[in-house]
């Protein structure tokens, strides 16, 4: 009786162990996390520590919370006296909703694929509103903050926050050299 009685204990035990393990996760102080019930986003945790989940319907969808660059592929840009230029950028950024993001973007590349359709727009808006001489001599730090202020604007819809968006290099084509 005694040896089915350890047998027993011995299964509870495990058991009792496996629910707890499946029942907790770790938000590390880098992270945001998303708990998703049967598809649906129902909680937002935001500071690092251990949490409890239901098990096997339950996900959790982790996302960074710590300053990301983005390297954005170079682009062809007018200048409003219609000289064409090659701009590459970079930006900093880092999720602000992760609700909002989790439901617009979901993940990093997903983001990066937004930043670059913002970033690029912006970027053409503003060079475009200024001559070649403009962009060259003049108030470089005036049209880096155009930028970042509207492609942050753009972005805060997809629960991203841009901080800075520079321009890495900006070079003339040949034909134009």
């Amino acid at each position: 009786m005694s040896e089915k009685l350890t047998k027993f204990g011995g299964i509870i035990l495990l058991l009792a162990i496996s629910t707890i393990y499946l029942s907790t996760y770790i938000v590390d102080k880098t992270q945001y996390a998303i708990e998703i019930l049967l598809g649906d986003p129902v909680d937002i945790v935001m500071e690092p520590g251990l949490n409890f989940k239901l098990p096997f319907v339950t996900r959790i969808v982790f996302m960074e919370n710590r300053l990301q660059d983005y390297d954005a592929d170079p682009g062809a840009v007018f200048t409003k006296d219609k000289k064409e230029m090659k701009v590459d950028t970079y930006s900093k950024w880092r999720v602000s909703d992760p609700l909002k993001f989790y439901e617009t973007v979901r993940t990093t590349n997903g983001a990066h694929a937004r930043l670059d359709d913002i970033i690029y727009s912006q970027t053409r808006e503003v060079l475009g509103a200024h001559t070649l001489v403009e962009i060259v001599s003049g108030n470089r730090k005036e049209i880096r903050e155009a930028i970042t202020l509207r492609s942050r604007k753009n972005a805060e819809k997809f629960g991203i926050e841009i901080l800075d968006v520079r321009i890495k290099r900006a070079d003339l084509p040949e034909q134009n050299s």
